[in-house]
């Protein structure tokens, strides 16, 4: 949490945002979900050390981070709830009411904003987007639907256990005939922009891993591709899928090339 290294970048998510309708399901568009779980977001803050803590208009304590306590300012809707806020750029930052030259600010992605959202559900109903500009919340119950949809899909891709030892790098042999196979299906989806395919050492198996950025159903996805992908497997070898905003996905992704692109023919 509170990561200041990270570059935030949300076009492509803006970009979705944009073409949403009022009141749309978040829990129905994919496509969002997927950019949204791999997002970072902007968000205002106040610091001060554990000494020097004292009140703070229309701020709540959310963490202490090396003796430092962070106040993130909340916004608060028409019937008095208040939603933490994240900001996909400067532009929407600046719209906040509160912002100030210098303005202080901390990065988090949505796994940081589900996990406070959820441990203290007395506190927060949620965290808005952009609450000055779309104003697109994404509620308890939201991020509850997510969780069960990243646990199906991370299901589907035969997570790894708690400290099991994995290995990731490339084939000796490259296996061409299952691209080929993987290319050609994938040029039939839509909802698949980009695939990875290296080796992967789970354990003391070796096997083919498969990183998929899908703006889809990922556990259809790898349910699809498992039927084929297992026909080019060698004898004992197995063929495991991971989604690209998983920690693994980005893991094996990191300074590879991927295999297919959706505007490469």
């Amino acid at each position: 949490m509170f990561d200041t290294d990270k570059q935030v970048d949300n076009r492509a998510l803006t970009e979705l945002m944009n073409r949403m309708p009022q009141n749309h399901s978040v829990g129905k568009n994919n496509a969002f979900i997927n950019r949204m779980l791999d997002a970072r977001f902007l968000i205002p803050a106040q610091t001060a050390p554990i000494q020097g803590m004292g009140e703070r208009e229309n701020t709540q304590v959310v963490s202490i981070v090396d003796d430092t306590v962070m106040f993130l300012p909340v916004f608060t809707d028409d019937g008095g709830e208040h939603y933490l806020m994240a900001f996909t750029d400067w532009d929407e930052l600046r719209k906040w009411p509160g912002y100030r030259p210098n303005q202080q600010t901390i990065v988090c992605s949505y796994a940081d904003f589900s996990e406070i959202v959820m441990k203290q559900p007395n506190t927060y109903p949620g965290f808005v987007i952009n609450p000055y500009g779309q104003n697109l919340t994404i509620s308890k119950t939201q991020i509850t639907q997510i969780r069960s949809r990243i646990k199906r899909a991370y299901h589907a891709a035969r997570a790894p256990k708690q400290d099991e030892r994995i290995l990731l790098g490339d084939p000796k042999i490259f296996p061409l005939e299952m691209a080929v196979e993987c290319k050609t299906f994938l040029r039939s989806r839509k909802d698949v922009t980009a695939a990875y395919l290296m080796l992967m050492i789970r354990g003391s198996k070796p096997g083919y891993l498969i990183v998929l950025d899908c703006t889809g159903d990922y556990a259809e996805l790898f349910s699809d591709m498992e039927k084929f992908c297992v026909r080019f497997a060698k004898s004992g070898m197995s063929v495991d899928f991971a989604p690209v905003p998983s920690i693994l996905g980005q893991q094996a992704i990191s300074g590879r090339t991927p295999f297919f692109v959706k505007w490469k023919k």
